[in-house]
């Protein structure tokens, strides 16, 4: 496969495992861009040597051919002579095709067959445009001169080489026939070996997004026993590779509930990183202990894990999503003061770059916190916040429930107006001892709202 075939692979796979993340997706539609503009869209179109057939009433083949080579003459513009030396020999169709598009005599015609002709010469102008726009893009001119003097120098050093070569002995020929044909050989070998390794991790890769967990651990094991024999000289990335293997085995680990396991081969993860000073394998790593962590409902230490992660997250919506879920572990544990706050920055991430998703989950963690802390204005302000993002968002079942989680704030808000209206505050005192924010929350009903707010995760 080529550069773009990888790059499509790797942005699929994050994708799988992080659904939510923009930069995936973005990333899957260029590198399938890029992959439909060198094989080109355009493959229908066929550029044969029928172009006189599209005759204007009146206007001989011969005549339209004659048109068709005095094209070769005209006097090149600045954009006509960048076309000529993008497209070479092509240059002339595009010409052609132009002046055959632009002709009103045809283009009036209500005859079918010179329609149709006009579609085609249509659908090859257009291919022409891409495979110059292309072209441009791979080698442009300002570099195609400095290609040729590099090729010119290349051809003068292989000459004198050459004749250097002449003076070689015999036996030293065959010396260096031999050394070249055994790193062509080790070559080969290394591309066979790499590519049948890439094979093995998307077969994990999709055993996994299918959920069949067992069945990847399966292949990860017979996959890690082909590594582990493999030597760094045919295998040069085995170490990403044995720390790829190791963070899938954690993932299904944790699929299948296994903590103790999936925290076990994460931390393998994490040990090669920090070894081999592998960026990206520390990042993933420290992601998956903190998920695992907190599902086995460890927030202390999760939190403790994804504070060494935040300096690794150069993406906006990976920050958002990171505090967020700081933000919830922070609300389980009743502190609704660190909940609010990663809340808010989680906010103001999403806010950089305009995620509504995040927003949306940022400002209902917001309304939680505040919930929590006893402030239902605060918590009603919030939500309301999040109801103006779920409207941007077009997502009405977000929309409903935190309404009914709005409404059920502002009755107890209500409510507690009109009780300190009717009772004394000597008479309150007396029957509520102690107003501490616990009793504010069971008195209020404010669990209920808080398990009716929990709705809102990371799916919201």
């Amino acid at each position: 496969m080529g550069n773009f075939e990888h790059a499509l692979v790797f942005f699929h796979r994050g994708h799988k495992i992080r659904p939510e993340m923009e930069g995936f997706r973005l990333g899957i539609q260029k590198a399938q861009k890029a992959i439909d503009n060198s094989v080109g869209k355009g493959a229908g179109a066929k550029l044969g040597s029928k172009r006189g057939s599209a005759l204007k009433p009146g206007k001989s083949a011969g005549e339209l051919t004659s048109e068709r080579s005095s094209l070769d003459s005209i006097p090149s513009t600045g954009k006509q002579k960048n076309t000529k030396k993008i497209l070479g020999e092509l240059s002339v169709d595009k010409i052609f095709l132009e002046k055959f598009l632009k002709n009103k005599a045809l283009a009036r015609t209500a005859q079918p067959e010179i329609k149709e002709i006009r579609e085609h010469a249509r659908s090859a102008l257009e291919f022409l445009e891409l495979r110059q726009e292309f072209w441009h893009q791979q080698k442009p001119l300002y570099a195609r001169g400095h290609h040729r003097r590099l090729t010119r120098a290349r051809a003068r050093a292989c000459s004198a080489a050459s004749r250097r070569v002449g003076h070689i002995s015999q036996n030293e020929r065959f010396e260096r026939t031999e050394e070249k044909r055994q790193q062509q050989k080790d070559q080969e070998e290394r591309v066979k070996m790499t590519n049948q390794v890439m094979k093995m991790l998307e077969e994990i890769d999709d055993a996994l997004s299918r959920g069949h967990y067992k069945k990847s651990l399966t292949k990860c094991n017979t996959l890690k026993n082909f590594v582990d024999r493999c030597p760094e000289e045919l295998l040069p990335n085995k170490t990403e590779i044995l720390a790829t293997i190791y963070s899938d085995i954690g993932c299904a680990h944790m699929e299948l509930g296994d903590h103790r396991s999936a925290l076990e081969f994460h931390y393998k993860d994490l040990d090669l990183g920090e070894q081999h000073d592998l960026e990206e394998c520390r990042s993933r790593a420290l992601d998956n202990i903190g998920r695992t962590y907190a599902l086995s409902r460890q927030f202390d230490k999760a939190i403790e894990i994804w504070e060494k992660k935040i300096p690794l997250c150069s993406i906006a919506v990976e920050k958002a999503w990171l505090h967020h879920e700081m933000g919830r572990c922070y609300l389980e544990l009743n502190n609704e003061k660190m909940a609010k706050e990663h809340g808010q920055r989680s906010l103001e991430c999403a806010s950089e770059v305009n995620d509504g998703v995040w927003q949306l989950n940022s400002s209902v963690l917001i309304g939680q916190a505040e919930v929590l802390g006893g402030n239902l204005q605060g918590a009603v302000e919030a939500f309301n916040m999040a109801l103006t993002f779920a409207r941007k968002h077009k997502d009405s079942s977000a929309e409903r429930a935190i309404k009914i989680v709005r409404n059920r704030i502002l009755r107890q808000i209500k409510e507690n107006k009109e009780a300190s209206r009717i009772r004394p505050q000597v008479q309150r005192e007396a029957e509520w001892p102690s107003i501490s924010l616990e009793h504010s929350k069971e008195d209020s009903g404010l669990d209920s709202i808080m398990t009716s707010s929990n709705v809102f995760l990371l799916d919201a």
